[in-house]
């Protein structure tokens, strides 16, 4: 779970940020692919990794990086929709100043707007790790015996 969260919280900044200072056609698209795993059943995710990475060159079921990708693509979408909401919040201008006094942008947004997205990027980040430590959908159907997780012991 922590790789999982580690993994979306990179991801989710990064994704938050494009889609909302970089309005265009390719980031709205990316917007609403990122928001698909809310309306696709765990199970029906589960499957389709299966089906796709059970064969050779990318063989990963049984492994537990097919875990961890799954809570990964199942969860962004939280920690992506409280990014998104905080950058909503912060003003343009802190960042224009930035880099008006000579800050690349770069540095910019680690310095500046990393720091104010903080607080919902926590948020974000406490709800996926929840709700991945109490995925049963997906883990049901990756799930080995070297993969098990805690809440396929409960339930099993």
């Amino acid at each position: 779970a922590i790789i999982a969260l580690i993994i979306i919280i990179i991801l989710a900044v990064i994704i938050a940020y494009v889609t909302i200072r970089r309005r265009n056609v390719m980031t709205n698209l990316l917007d609403i692919i990122t928001m698909f795993p809310y309306i696709v059943p765990g199970s029906i995710l589960g499957i389709s990794l299966l089906v796709a990475f059970n064969k050779k060159p990318l063989l990963l079921s049984g492994t537990a990086f097919i875990m961890i990708l799954a809570f990964a693509i199942r969860r962004l979408p939280y920690t992506i929709r409280s990014s998104a909401a905080i950058i909503h919040q912060i003003g343009t201008n802190t960042e224009e100043a930035a880099i008006s006094l000579g800050a690349s942008n770069v540095k910019t947004f680690s310095k500046i707007t990393l720091p104010l997205m903080l607080p919902g990027v926590i948020s974000g980040a406490i709800l996926s790790w929840i709700t991945i430590i109490t995925e049963l959908s997906t883990s049901i159907i990756l799930y080995t015996a070297k993969t098990k997780t805690m809440t396929i012991a409960i339930y099993t």
